[in-house]
């Protein structure tokens, strides 16, 4: 069981958009009303497996929908450009979803311009997650693999759920990978070897998995074309040495992209929207929505004669 969980809330909602996008019309929007419930299921489902039932925190971290790889742009303006967009109701259905977390349960949720939900999770990690941390990431996007952690001193652990009950340990990964799930050590693997699903190409693909494990002790890929180049790594031969030199700027490009913004505890704070649950604005937004009693048992029409007005007029009564 798990003390912390964080939720790449959009990695998650893609999982079961599929097959349950068949659209609701609600006002003037069509939305995908079965979407969101089986997403809400799913995380209920998650939530009661894995989550403590007391002193539970719960994370929910959002890319900012079209907006989000803006700042990557700037560095590549391939950067993601070869995934497929997905329909306008998809993106509605998230904003729903949003709206639906921020009175759902406690939690902290965090949603920014420029911000991918990846970018948040080291600093979640190092800042508020103190002694007896267990922690279980629910992302399969590798770079959230970054932040797998076995403390033992401290008993702080940080594993990640992939998908069918899969769970990724430190052990797990170095198994499967053959070296450690450090921030420097998946950020040189992917600027080596590419992310096809962010559309960051590969700059030595064919490198011998022996040379790669050996480039690991540097921390920073400027380290290792320096040393590449100047004939500090003995055992490239002048093929290598001359393919890094052409290659080298579009490896501090992958470098870049792969790399993190840098956040600080005081974006954290500024940033955090508290969620708590709410029972009365759930209520307005599933009836809205024609889904009380669907994926949320708490939440009952206990006067069948109640209308949007009387609800309304119960929210104004509660916010004063």
């Amino acid at each position: 069981m798990y003390n912390v969980l964080i939720f790449d809330v959009y990695n998650v909602f893609h999982r079961v958009f599929f097959g349950n996008e068949n659209l609701t019309k609600v006002g003037d929007k069509l939305i995908p009303i079965d979407a969101i419930c089986k997403y809400f299921e799913l995380c209920n489902s998650y939530i009661d497996k894995y989550g403590l039932k007391k002193d539970c925190r719960i994370y929910w971290l959002m890319d900012n929908a079209k907006s989000n790889i803006i700042n990557r742009k700037f560095i590549d303006e391939n950067y993601k450009k070869n995934r497929k967009e997905m329909p306008e109701e998809f993106y509605t259905a998230l904003n729903i979803i949003e709206l639906i977390l921020k009175f759902y349960r406690d939690g902290v949720l965090y949603r920014k311009n420029g911000v991918e939900a990846d970018d948040y999770v080291e600093q979640i990690v190092d800042n508020y997650v103190n002694e007896h941390g267990h922690v279980l990431l629910f992302s399969n996007d590798m770079d959230w693999s970054r932040y797998l952690a076995n403390d033992i001193e401290h008993d702080i652990k940080v594993d990640q759920y992939i998908k069918n009950n899969e769970i990724l340990t430190v052990k797990g990964f170095e198994e499967k990978y053959g070296f450690k799930p450090t921030v420097s050590n998946i950020t040189m693997f992917k600027c080596f070897y590419g992310d096809s699903s962010d559309n960051i190409p590969p700059t030595l693909s064919n490198y011998p998995k022996q040379y790669f494990l050996d480039a690991l002790k540097y921390n920073h890929i400027d380290n290792f074309i320096r040393d590449a180049l100047e004939g500090k790594i003995t055992y490239l031969d002048g093929g290598y040495r001359i393919r890094i030199k052409q290659l080298q700027d579009r490896m501090r490009m992958n470098w870049n992209l792969i790399s993190a913004i840098n956040i600080t505890v005081n974006d954290l704070e500024n940033w955090k929207v508290t969620c708590s649950y709410k029972p009365n604005k759930l209520l307005i937004i599933y009836n809205t929505l024609n889904v009380v009693g669907r994926f949320d048992k708490r939440v009952k029409n206990e006067n069948s004669g109640s209308d949007l007005l009387s609800m309304l007029e119960g929210e104004t009564v509660e916010r004063a």
